[in-house]
């Protein structure tokens, strides 16, 4: 009977101290405001008992009901800290004194209970089963510290040990805190979880459901956390079946099931939300799962994700990111599906910048490494994320960049090819597509004062005329480089490269190069000094380049001349038919000339004839 007046001790001495009435407003304030914790008023009767037993009390013991008074008080105000310094206090007093030591005790082990404090815990249940093996509240305290261990297997029998030697003997101050201190459904919760958690779905969720009944039907008072909590624990039931199921054939109908409790949680916490479903587990099980659906039943899971987004402060967007990036060669249907989706959401508007700053990033990356094909992909999920994004900073390589992908590829340029397909798909032109121009021109001029590349950075300035569609300002470009390249062959007499540039000019349409013409026939003596002097394959490029560019009777006569030593009769002959007829009749030279490649050429016809007949 003597637990029965610690209140009434608690009341008076608080009187005494001068500050009764304010320290239990103080507690009922709190109490209220913490929603979930529901207070139990005394009976009157209760309370004239525990007055008139106060009165008969020494004053040496309402001190230590005061004492513990103030610990069951202040775990009533979640004051779990100072709580534990007036149970301290009091043990420290009581030493062995019976009437005391269950209440010390316990209230010591729920406050390391609510401190999360295990090893705590662990130390202080010991000496609870050594020092008071028969009490009732026993298989309730080891329920706690087996549910905060994890040891979930434990906690429904230890549960119900104790519910049903609730009524034996029990500490009515006890009973009265843990009516305070544990909210509505509390233990039902605990029961539930742990075995949800051992794999007894059904059970535990028989149990939640009752939950949702009392509440629903108003036989215990409304409790939104406590309905929440419930809804979660169902999510959780169905979550942790699905991935122990072996046939994907029912993923859906789970993903149903979670989606349908998740969106009936109202206002619940962070902390419970990420410690039932926690973020990297749930989320990563939902997005791998989600390209195995069929697109039909994968509704439920975009909701799942939208529902992620709304009840976790910080969302780890880098859980979805990373998946979405690994499943893209394999499965890039489905990554532009889930984009369109990002897309067309809301709620994940979070999660598709993020997915939008990581593709932008592994875009860059991949056009720098000339992996082509893996920027394609990219640059497509971005379109779908953002169509009117700005592509063209993190397409754009630097001169260097680009020297290196000009000088390690082969003399089609194909990489460089697929690279500018990457801006084809942008169809854009704009200051990052001019300046990809000017560094592919200044890529071409490298390759060509570096020697021995000359049909490359032609074939080079071929591509670029091409991405522009012969655009004039990049005509005018490659017109400049075309120019200056043109008098720095004519300078040194590189007649090769000037014969290069004229197949160059007459082929991409730009504007031809003007020759003086002082110019055209120091170039018309040269080749006549090199012919007398018998340097007929070098004439004979002089006067190639000659007939291009200047054509005349002069070039061509001295071009035939150059064949023929070269025994090129039907190309000399071919020459000499482009001279006026007045010289072919009177020029004996050209007569000559003209006679023996018709000889040579009868004679290879009638070789020709013969084979043909054999």
């Amino acid at each position: 009977m003597f637990r029965y007046f610690l209140f009434c001790a608690f009341f008076l001495a608080c009187f005494f101290s001068g500050s009764g009435l304010y320290y239990l407003c103080c507690s009922s304030r709190c109490s209220s405001s913490s929603g979930i914790w529901k207070s139990q008023a005394l009976s009157r009767d209760q309370y004239e008992e525990i007055s008139a037993f106060c009165q008969n009390l020494p004053s040496s013991q309402q001190h230590l009901y005061v004492q513990c008074s103030q610990g069951f008080s202040l775990q009533k105000q979640l004051k779990f800290d100072l709580a534990e310094k007036a149970f301290s206090r009091v043990a420290d007093e009581i030493e062995d004194n019976a009437l005391f030591k269950e209440e010390v005790m316990c209230g010591k082990i729920i406050n390391a209970f609510f401190l999360n404090a295990l090893d705590e815990m662990e130390a202080r249940l010991s000496l609870f089963e050594k020092s008071e093996p028969r009490s009732i509240y026993l298989p309730l305290v080891q329920a706690l510290y087996a549910y905060q261990k994890k040891d979930y297997s434990k906690v429904p029998e230890l549960l119900s040990c104790w519910k049903e030697n609730q009524a034996e003997n029990s500490s009515f101050w006890l009973n009265t805190n843990f009516q305070v201190l544990f909210a509505d459904f509390f233990f039902d919760h605990l029961e539930a979880h742990s075995l949800i958690e051992t794999g007894r779905f059904c059970e535990g969720r028989e149990i939640l459901n009752q939950i949702v009944k009392a509440l629903l039907k108003r036989e215990h008072e409304w409790n939104t956390k406590a309905y929440d909590y419930t809804m979660l624990l169902l999510s959780r039931s169905y979550f942790l079946e699905l991935i122990s199921l072996e046939s994907e054939s029912v993923y859906p109908d789970y993903y149903d099931m979670i989606s349908f409790y998740l969106k009936k949680i109202h206002i619940l916490e962070l902390c419970p939300y990420a410690q039932l479903l926690p973020e990297q587990e749930f989320i990563s099980t939902v997005v791998e799962h989600l390209f195995i659906l069929p697109k039909q039943r994968r509704a439920s899971s975009m909701q799942i994700l939208e529902l992620w987004q709304h009840h976790y402060s910080q969302p780890q967007n880098q859980i979805v990111v990373e998946a979405l990036l690994g499943n893209i060669n394999t499965n890039l249907e489905d990554a532009v599906w889930f984009c369109e989706e990002l897309a067309s959401s809301s709620g994940l508007n979070c999660l598709r910048q993020a997915l939008v700053g990581s593709l932008g990033a592994v875009l860059s990356e991949k056009v720098k490494s000339t992996q082509n094909l893996e920027a394609k992909q990219s640059l497509k999920l971005l379109q779908v994320l953002e169509p009117n994004i700005s592509i063209s900073k993190k397409l754009s390589l630097s001169l260097a960049a680009l020297q290196d992908i000009l000088l390690q590829d082969d003399k089609y340029h194909t990489k460089l090819r697929d690279y500018l397909g990457l801006w084809e798909e942008i169809q854009s032109y704009d200051i990052g597509r001019q300046q990809l121009v000017h560094h592919l021109v200044e890529g071409a001029k490298e390759l060509w004062e570096g020697g021995g590349k000359d049909e490359k950075a032609l074939n080079l300035l071929r591509i670029v005329l091409e991405f522009t569609n012969y655009d004039i300002e990049c005509k005018n470009i490659v017109f400049l480089f075309v120019k200056q390249a043109y008098k720095q062959a004519m300078a040194f007499h590189a007649i090769p490269r000037l014969l290069k540039l004229g197949i160059f000019i007459k082929e991409t349409g730009i504007s031809p190069i003007s020759i003086r013409e002082e110019d055209l026939a120091n170039f018309l003596e040269d080749a006549e000094y090199l012919f007398s002097h018998g340097e007929y394959q070098k004439s004979y490029l002089y006067c190639s380049w000659l007939s291009e560019v200047a054509p005349s009777p002069q070039v061509y006569r001295l071009l035939g001349f150059c064949l023929m030593e070269e025994q090129r009769y039907q190309e000399a002959w071919n020459c000499f038919l482009e001279l006026p007829p007045q010289e072919k009749l009177r020029n004996l030279k050209v007569q000559k000339a003209m006679a023996l490649c018709q000889k040579h050429l009868s004679k290879d016809l009638s070789l020709s004839y013969k084979y043909s007949r054999e």
